[in-house]
């Protein structure tokens, strides 16, 4: 036996042993006394990738594969080290070149998918796990990891089949179980998945995913104190479990939020279940809804802007729904003022009036479509605008339209909420428009840090920010009575006739679009119902199923972009004796299909508690009608705006009767439908709805009244604006 082999047997051994100290410091000296040695190189790379000394393997395995180009074992090992260092795509390029000389081999073809997943390309991932079941039905890897991408690529029902078939071949095998229980959590299935989650415990009590998804499907059940038991085991077992779990998870449809607070898990995952139209629980969650809450707030408070979106969509009182914006704006402030950062001070600047609006919604979202007209008719000669973009563009066409139309664009995506507010005072922003509010990518802490002595909220959020450091809301007499001001934390200003603005320029693309293309027969009467789901509750379904049987050649149009809502729909109907196959689904579409295609309907049925509000407006336009039924709250009575500042008074119904009868008679009435229908074309360009250079003056009026009292030491207060006529004289 030469040198070089009792130092390679030598330290086989130490490694092998688990002496690593001593393995490190034979390696070294075996690499140095045989350099040329690739088998030398390799266990040094061996030996320094079990320390966790990545760097020092992935260069001893570097050289390994330099000094022998067909030691495979060192190149999957330095791919391996590569991707550990979070070099993904490099080990993956040496994975695929690997596969060139070896197509068929599972293993490699299990990295490779693996790869895919880290780097994002689930497609791609999905694919390379298919090849290696193929060249091996029972790889196992393959198996274990198939089901978890499918989900990913929300395809839940093909990863429940596929997981409960890796679980015929596994039963006792806790991983399979607790596979099942990720699926059928997001199937919103609370009961089953705590059921296989059970499974995996009985096989494996120290599974701390297992032990995870179990408490989250106690909290979906509203077993609030087990499923706090649940998450102190983990907390007791792996401490650090909870965080990892939460940034893995942070975007799976399993995980409802980031923290581990099951009232606050009930409340969210709750809502997904309205979301997707499955109200079995929906009275119990209800008689709760407001006390759990109330409990969230005085404990610890809520940071949670989707909590106070959905809480506009849910019959719950006008109270707590301000109750939590203002928890959550209690929040915000306490945040900058722990974080201690010196208050900006105003400077006035002569000139035109500086406004500033902040949106994470100019791109390729509806809102940026409503925005647009604001931007492009703004007086010049009074106004000087400033737009902030908090989200990254998308390169669409109307981002495209902002960006060259405002006068001054800022792409301030990337900088903290401090650095944006920094850039707004630099600016000399005299009033700032939040056009998000608290919607999706909103980012309420820009406005906290007070850069603007003005700050107005306006149309993205349907409710008030309960902020002290907002002081306007721009609304309208018929959304926001006079009576319902305590409803609001800042002042109201009542614009004249509608707060809502639409760009009258965008004329409706002549798409070629019929009936026969959603499977809508020429013959029915269509009532449309294109709403989000969440927007949809079973005492308004309740009244629609009646308008079914009672009009016989109806249907019902909704959206089809959620196959879980449709199979609820469809479940729903039939529970109501009406067959399913009336219920017509109409998919996601460019847009200029989307406002095509209300010609097609007969009529546009509203929501109760949130309503159509962008869709009222596309379908006004589009020269479909509206039956509305106002409620108490802000984000209940927008379609009746609409309809007032259109002169449809018609649609307008005084309670659930009123609108069925009135939903009823414009069906069964082609004479009074038609007659309806020509009302809205006349007053398309005669009423103040479309008018849109008309309420941009209306905007330009108030932001006068707002610097006025604010230069002139006054605070704020709730005003009207007077009607400003932009008919050439």
């Amino acid at each position: 036996m030469n040198d070089l082999e009792i130092h390679v047997r030598d330290l086989f051994n130490l490694i092998s042993a688990g002496r690593l100290k001593e393995a490190a410091e034979l390696a070294e000296v075996t690499a140095s006394s045989f350099p040329d040695s690739d088998q030398a190189w390799f266990l040094a790379g061996a030996t320094y990738h079990r320390l966790g000394r990545l760097v020092d393997a992935l260069h001893a395995f570097s050289h390994a594969v330099e000094l022998s180009h067909v030691h495979l074992q060192a190149w999957n090992a330095k791919a391996t080290v590569l991707s550990q260092l979070g070099r993904h795509r490099e080990s993956l390029a040496i994975v695929e070149k690997l596969l060139e000389e070896a197509p068929n081999d599972a293993q490699l073809l299990t990295n490779a998918a693996i790869l895919q997943e880290l780097l994002g390309d689930l497609r791609l991932a999905l694919d390379a796990y298919d090849r290696a079941l193929n060249v091996d039905s029972d790889w196992f890897p393959a198996l274990m990891n198939r089901g978890g991408v499918l989900l990913r690529l929300r395809r839940p029902d093909e990863a429940l089949e596929h997981n409960r078939y890796v679980l015929k071949l596994h039963p006792s095998l806790a991983d399979a179980h607790f596979n099942c229980a990720e699926v059928l959590l997001a199937l919103f299935q609370p009961g089953e998945a705590l059921a296989a989650c059970e499974q995996a415990l009985s096989l494996d009590p120290h599974h701390v995913k297992a032990i995870i998804d179990r408490g989250l499907a106690l909290a979906e059940l509203g077993r609030l104190d087990e499923a706090q038991t649940a998450f102190d085991r983990v907390r007791m077992l792996e401490p650090s479990a909870l965080e990892r779990f939460v940034n893995l998870y942070q975007t799976s449809p399993t995980f409802s939020g980031n923290r581990f607070d099951p009232a606050l898990i009930y409340i969210a995952r709750g809502w997904e279940h309205f979301n997707y139209c499955d109200w079995t629980r929906r009275k119990a969650f209800l008689s709760q809804y407001e006390q759990l809450v109330r409990q969230i707030v005085e404990n610890d408070g809520l940071n949670d802007t989707a909590l106070a979106y959905n809480a506009l969509s849910l019959p719950v009182s006008a109270e707590v729904q301000r109750e939590i914006a203002r928890s959550i704006a209690r929040r915000t402030s306490a945040e900058i003022a722990r974080i201690g950062e010196v208050p900006f001070s105003y400077r006035q600047h002569s000139g035109r009036i500086r406004v500033g609006y902040v949106s994470p919604d100019f791109r390729e979202h509806l809102n940026a479509y409503l925005t647009f007209p604001i931007f492009r008719l703004h007086d010049r000669e009074k106004f000087e605008i400033f737009c902030y973009s908090i989200h990254e563009g998308d390169g669409s066409q109307i981002r495209q339209r902002i960006e060259s139309t405002a006068e001054h664009f800022r792409d301030a995506a990337h900088l903290s909420d401090r650095e944006v507010a920094g850039l707004i005072n630099v600016d000399g922003v005299s009033i700032l428009v939040d056009l998000g509010g608290y919607t999706a990518f909103s980012r309420p802490g820009i406005f906290a840090y007070l850069p603007a002595p003005i700050q107005v909220n306006y149309l993205g959020f349907p409710g008030t920010m309960g902020a002290e450091y907002v002081q306007y809301r721009m609304t309208d007499p018929i959304a926001s009575p006079e009576e319902n001001a305590s409803y609001w934390d800042e002042k109201l200003v009542f614009l004249p006739d509608s707060f809502y603005i639409y760009d009258n320029s965008e004329e409706l693309a002549d798409s070629a679009v019929a009936r026969a293309d959603y499977g809508i027969p020429d013959q029915a009467i269509v009532y449309c119902c294109l709403h989000n789901y969440y927007k949809i509750d079973p005492e308004i379904f309740d009244v629609w199923m009646r308008l079914l049987k009672r009009v016989p050649e109806s249907v019902l149009w909704l959206q089809g972009w959620n196959p879980i809502a449709i199979a609820n729909l469809q479940r729903e109907a039939e529970s109501r004796g009406v067959s399913s196959d009336r219920l017509k689904f109409a998919p996601f579409e460019s847009r200029e299909r989307y406002r095509a295609r209300f010609r097609l309907a007969d009529l546009f049925l509203d929501t109760l508690v949130f309503n159509a509000m962008t869709t009222a407006c596309d379908a006004l336009w589009s020269g479909l009608p509206i039956v509305t039924c106002p409620g108490q709250n802000f984000a209940s009575r927008v379609a009746s705006s609409l309809l007032a500042a259109i002169g449809l008074q018609e649609g307008i119904a005084y309670d659930l009767k009123d609108y069925e009868d009135k939903a009823f008679e414009l069906a069964t009435n082609r004479d009074k439908l038609e007659a309806l229908k020509a009302k809205l074309r006349d007053n398309r360009d005669a009423m103040p709805l479309f008018d849109t250079e008309g309420q941009v003056r209306h905007f330009e009026a108030a932001y006068e009244v707002m610097l006025e009292r604010y230069l002139s030491g006054k605070c704020p207060a709730s005003f009207r604006v007077a009607p400003i006529s932009t008919c050439p004289s």
